[in-house]
Formats: structure tokens, C-alpha cells, sequence
């Protein structure tokens, strides 16, 4: 005589996916349940949720500037929309899902002019580098560069922090482009607001911005450091920027 079985009713609902799911919180032996339901239905898992909003409102003042400078070079850029703002290069990666290094930074930096006006660099560096100021200081010729604040960027530029495209600026501002990007097939840049990304080719950014590609960050010196010395000023003789 075989023992009797005590049989106890789970109450579940099917899901769009064709997955079933539990109505009510149940016990860890009915997940389990449930999910060996799931496999021998073979349910399919939840689409992955796109890491971009759907691009249909590209009417910020901030963005089409910077899409009409691109485009008076013949460049269409492909502009898109995160559904959050990137604080870092390590989150913008993460959001496009990109080498870090494959993340433009756009550093800006001024200069104090007898007049008292202040001028700006901007440094496009690589997600991986970080600007070695004296190094910066040899390729400008310009001894007491220093990083801006944030209002100074804001008015020099045009653009809030995190949202510093690479060209297009407010101001005339002369650019200079880590040489590490270039390693790459894509890099990614901000294009006006913090939740605004394009992809572009190393070379076509240098064209927009009308960079001159130099080595202004830690690791880039260390890998142009055997190319010879440079003469400061005469890596930086470029007009400003686009």
C-alpha cells in the first residue's frame, strides 16, 4: 500500500513570455517549482531592456548645436538618448557598452590672459587617462593652465559639467586630442546634455573639433615618450577649435 501523498494547489498565472509566475509570495520549494514548470515549458526570458530611450526628441538647443556644427562639416551624427545621466566615464561605458578607453572625456581647462580674461583648452582624453597637468603645461607652453570650475566651463564653453561635447563650443577654445583614442575603431562623446552620447570614428572627431593630437595624458606620454621631444608651441600652433 503506498503512503498517501499530500497534494497542496498552487495558484499561478501564465505570463505574456509564456513563463508561469506564482500569484501570491510562495515558499522556496514553489519557486522552485515553478521554475522547473518554466524550462519544461521552455518560457522565454524577459527581452532585455534597450540601454537607450527611443530617439525621437532631439530639440534641445544644447544637442542641435552641436548636430548643426557636425553637419556643416558633412557629418550626420548619430545621436543617442540614455534614459539616465552618465556622471562618469565609467557609467557612460557601462551604459553604451564600451571600453572604457572608448569614452571621451571633455576636459576643459583656462588660462588667465594679462587683459584678466580667461582662455580655454579643452582636452579630449581618453575614459582610461587622466591629464597630467605638467605635461599639459609643456605642450601649451602655457605655465599657469589650470582646470576650470564648473561655472568657468559652463561660460566658456557653453555647456553643463558631464555634457561637454567635443566641438561647438560657445567660444573660440583651442583642443587637444589624446592620441590613445585613436586606437580605436568607435569612441563615444557627449553631444550637449548628460544624457546625450554619438558614436564616432577617432578621425572624424578630429576633424570636427579641429584637434591637434597630442600626448597630454599619463599613459600617452608614457607610450610617445620614445617618439623624441617636442617643441611646446610648435605642437599647438592649431587655430581654435570648431
Amino acid at each position: 500500500m503506498h503512503p498517501r501523498r499530500l497534494v497542496r494547489r498552487i495558484p499561478v498565472k501564465e505570463c505574456r513570455d509564456g513563463r508561469v509566475s506564482i500569484l501570491n509570495s510562495g515558499t522556496p520549494e514553489d519557486d522552485c517549482f515553478v521554475a522547473q514548470i518554466n524550462r519544461y515549458l521552455g518560457g522565454r526570458p524577459s527581452p532585455k531592456k534597450s540601454r537607450f530611450t527611443n530617439v525621437t526628441d532631439l530639440s534641445h538647443p544644447a544637442i542641435q548645436k552641436v548636430i548643426e556644427v557636425a553637419s556643416r562639416k558633412g557629418v550626420a551624427l548619430d545621436i543617442r538618448l540614455l534614459p539616465e545621466s552618465t556622471r562618469s566615464a565609467e557609467e557612460a561605458a557601462a551604459a553604451v557598452d564600451a571600453e572604457l578607453g572608448q569614452i571621451v572625456k571633455s576636459l576643459v581647462f583656462v588660462v588667465p590672459r594679462p587683459d584678466g580674461r580667461l582662455a580655454a583648452i579643452v582636452c579630449l582624453v581618453s575614459g582610461r587617462n587622466e591629464v597630467d597637468p605638467n605635461l599639459l603645461a609643456a605642450v601649451t607652453g602655457e605655465v599657469a593652465i589650470r582646470p576650470a570650475t564648473l561655472r568657468e566651463a559652463r561660460e566658456l564653453t557653453g555647456y553643463p559639467d558631464h555634457g561637454t561635447p567635443p566641438f561647438g563650443h560657445g567660444r573660440d577654445v583651442r583642443i587637444l586630442m589624446d592620441q590613445d583614442l585613436a586606437q580605436y575603431e568607435w569612441v563615444w562623446a557627449a553631444a550637449g546634455t548628460d544624457t546625450a552620447i554619438f558614436r564616432v570614428a577617432p578621425r572624424t572627431l578630429r576633424m570636427l573639433s579641429n584637434a591637434i593630437v597630442a600626448p597630454v595624458a599619463v599613459s600617452s606620454w608614457i607610450h610617445g615618450a620614445a617618439l623624441g621631444q617636442m617643441e611646446p608651441r610648435l605642437q599647438f600652433e592649431s587655430g581654435p577649435g570648431a
